[in-house]
């Protein structure tokens, strides 16, 4: 995932509005952007191909998506269509610390 520093620098972009020679020059905020919301949509999107790739080379079969709850909507609508198709149910977690022994509990099958 991308990070905020990678892209941008900390100082803000600052354009002249330009003036009559001599005179001090007005200096002007550039334009501001939702970056963290292009960042965000931008890792949704690499995420969710990663995991359609991992679904479609273990043949669609039936599986559960994890994510956190304020992003598992729009990681599900991410996902392409026959990784969707396959998808049988959804958890709103963030299960990154859950320790693996909790997860395969939760989770395994068999």
């Amino acid at each position: 995932m991308e990070h905020r520093s990678e892209v941008v620098t900390d100082q803000s972009g600052r354009f002249g509005q330009g003036g009559m020679t001599g005179e001090p020059g007005g200096m002007s905020y550039g334009e501001q952007h939702n970056l963290d919301t292009e960042l965000e949509k931008k890792a949704l999107k690499r995420i969710a191909a990663e995991i359609g790739a991992i679904v479609a080379a273990e043949g669609h079969c039936a599986w559960v998506l994890a994510a956190p709850q304020p992003i598992l909507k729009r990681l599900q609508e991410a996902l392409p269509r026959p990784c969707r198709e396959a998808l049988a149910d959804t958890v709103g977690a963030d299960l990154t610390k859950e320790p693996i022994a909790k997860l395969e509990q939760r989770f395994v099958r068999g």
